[in-house]
């Protein structure tokens, strides 16, 4: 039988912030505390106050989901530039400018593959800008504590 053997985990050496950040935080800490004094009774706020705090430093969380095709985000950025720079051209010229330059190999494809792959890339770029248009655009974060300043 073997014997597990108790492993000690070591504990990290955390970074001390710089004094400044000390102060600031500090002294958010004091106007809260002066502000709400009543509601720190309770563990649970503290918690909440922290994670709040968490969730509006940066780095940002991902979006969900998978992170989009950089060919479609090309194609995107590519046709606006191309919508506004010639207003008078037709939509079929400036996805003829597109294919070219965003399916890789597309000259030296059949016509059929390139068709093939001109509808893929359509098809893409409607599907993205169909669920931006879906996905309700919400502000989750904001940069500033209004009462903090």
């Amino acid at each position: 039988m073997a014997v597990a053997s108790k492993t000690r985990r070591r504990r990290s050496r955390t970074e001390t912030l710089p004094d400044a950040m000390q102060r600031a935080v500090a002294e958010l800490a004091r106007r809260l505390q002066t502000d709400f004094a009543s509601t720190f009774f309770n563990r649970r706020t503290k918690r909440q106050v922290a994670r709040l705090l968490e969730s509006q430093l940066p780095p940002w969380p991902r979006r969900p989901g998978r992170p989009g095709l950089p060919a479609v985000t090309a194609a995107i950025r590519m046709r606006d530039e191309l919508r506004q720079s010639h207003p008078e051209k037709p939509v079929k010229w400036i996805w003829r400018q597109l294919y070219p330059r965003l399916i890789p190999g597309y000259g030296a494809l059949p016509r059929i593959e390139q068709r093939a792959e001109e509808e893929r890339l359509r098809l893409q770029v409607r599907w993205r800008l169909y669920a931006r248009r879906r996905t309700p655009r919400k502000t989750l974060h904001t940069n500033s504590y209004e009462g903090f300043r």
